[in-house]
């Protein structure tokens, strides 16, 4: 498996995880915070896949796909428990 792909997977797990936590936290500081702390665990874990590539490369590729699915995850899990 190919070093992008890891990183893809990664951050789709760990946005779906960061999605989930905030949408129990209930506080919309602490549910930024949670993401906040995903995407960093996410950086972090994309740079020991593959330590060749830049930072620019690791915010523009991995913080969308995290984003949009950290922003999914939450939006589905808040209405779903709330």
């Amino acid at each position: 498996m190919k070093p992008e792909q890891k990183i893809g997977i990664a951050s789709t797990a760990i946005g779906l995880a960061a999605g989930a936590v905030s949408a129990i936290l209930g506080s919309e500081m602490l549910a930024v915070g949670a993401g906040a702390a995903g995407y960093a665990a996410t950086f972090f874990l994309s740079k020991t896949f593959d330590d060749s590539k830049k930072i620019k490369w690791v915010l523009t590729n991995s913080m969308p796909s995290f984003f949009l699915v950290w922003l999914t995850s939450w939006i589905i899990v808040f209405n779903v428990v709330g």
